[in-house]
């Protein structure tokens, strides 16, 4: 890092977004030596630099930095599903969680999973998201109503991971997909290929062995009118 910032001065070193990554780094190794604060984790991100000469690291890191953009939009929608389904549950199943909790708890204190206040009941609906509502859905039959449970937990099921995750899902893999997404050292490789070829055309056409034909060339006939002679050129 000394050497490149001696040849290429401060500004010119920082010009160069992988420098800036090298530079960071190395801070907060040098941050870890003297004053013992464990930023290790941090370090380990060193192992990114491969991306520089590695086309396929590049890419995929670049598929992800698109992907995660792309899905700002339908994070916020997955938060807002998520927070009024949490409303919902604690409106419907808080009181009955307080006045009938001594019917699935033996010593009459709340569960761990339960809608008695909303960061509970938020946690609740995102367990049920990721499938684990079977056993929630039984503990809230037991203090409430059983058909107000029968229609709220399979609904959250649905409309929350039935359709938004699977939309979420949708857009990360055609965002994997799509071909907007181009390596530039894939480019560049094509480009240098391409002028390669061109130049092994020229000097083939030079040499005479040009892959479009025999070169052309002139020859002399018999004399046109008037006596003079007449020049054709063929393979024209």
């Amino acid at each position: 890092m000394l050497l490149k910032l001696v040849a290429m001065d401060p500004h010119g070193y920082f010009q160069v977004g992988w420098n800036v990554f090298d530079g960071i780094i190395v801070a907060f190794s040098l941050m870890e030596v003297t004053s013992g604060v464990n930023v290790s984790w941090f370090i380990v991100m060193r192992v990114f630099r491969l991306a520089r000469w590695w086309p396929s690291l590049h890419m995929f890191l670049k598929l992800v930095w698109t992907s995660v953009r792309a899905l700002r939009n339908l994070t916020f929608v997955l938060l807002i599903t998520v927070f009024i389904f949490s409303l919902v549950g604690m409106q419907l199943f808080q009181k009955d969680y307080e006045d009938h909790v001594c019917r699935i708890s033996e010593d009459c204190l709340l569960p761990r999973w339960h809608f008695g206040d909303f960061f509970h009941s938020f946690l609740v609906v995102t367990r049920v998201l990721f499938g684990e509502w079977v056993h929630i859905m039984w503990d809230s039959m037991e203090v409430s109503d059983r058909t107000t449970c029968l229609i709220f937990f399979p609904m959250v099921l649905v409309i929350g991971n039935l359709l938004v995750l699977a939309l979420f899902l949708n857009l990360l893999l055609s965002s994997f997909s799509s071909d907007c997404v181009a390596d530039p050292e894939e480019k560049e490789e094509s480009n240098v290929a391409l002028a390669f070829r061109r130049i092994l055309r020229a000097l083939g056409t030079l040499l005479g062995k040009s892959t479009h034909g025999p070169p052309a060339h002139t020859g002399r006939t018999g004399p046109g009118p008037g006596g003079r002679g007449g020049t054709h050129v063929e393979g024209c």
